[in-house]
């Protein structure tokens, strides 16, 4: 029933953090969510048109098991700025509850001298075979991976985290 319904299921998401339902080629005027005024908010601020700004609303993976916990996962930056993944619940296709938000974990992007960074944020979050949650971090901003963040494996960015959801911060089996 579940898995019938996200194969039906189009949305639309907005760099400054709305996620919104397409219905029979319509787009709904009300946000599934708007996480400009979520517990941790998008940094709608930071993005201008035009912007060299690659933050805001970024990825959404929907739990393996939808039908059951009607779990999904969001991605996006914050002010700071940060990375945040963020647990949510969505009972009906029309609304994610705002209120059912849980923070898995907030990353701060480097700062520079000029500001801090808003770009090579990473975005991907998916579920592997294994049940655990990818997701992916870029080198924290600025260009040419100028933290070295690509070279050090004990740094978060420039790296696939596995977790389990269930259990984080608890490494997942294997890890």
């Amino acid at each position: 029933e579940a898995t019938e319904l996200l194969k039906k299921l189009e949305l639309t998401f907005e760099q400054t953090g709305k996620l919104r339902v397409i219905k029979d080629g319509v787009l709904s005027p009300t946000p599934v969510i708007d996480l400009a005024t979520a517990m941790r908010p998008v940094n709608a601020a930071e993005i201008a048109p035009g912007s060299y700004g690659e933050g805001g609303f970024l990825s959404m993976v929907f739990d393996p098991n939808f039908a059951t916990t009607k779990r999904v996962w969001l991605s996006y930056t914050t002010p700071g700025p940060s990375y945040t993944l963020a647990e949510f619940k969505m009972d009906n296709p029309d609304s994610i509850d705002a209120g059912t938000f849980k923070e898995v974990f907030n990353f701060k992007q480097y700062p520079f001298l000029f500001g801090d960074a808003t770009n090579h944020v990473g975005s991907m979050v998916a579920f592997g075979p294994d049940g655990c949650l990818y997701i992916s971090r870029g080198d924290g901003g600025g260009e040419n991976d100028r933290q070295m963040s690509g070279q050090n494996t004990k740094d978060d960015l420039c790296s696939i985290l596995r977790i389990d959801p269930d259990t984080y911060p608890t490494p997942a089996p294997g890890n």
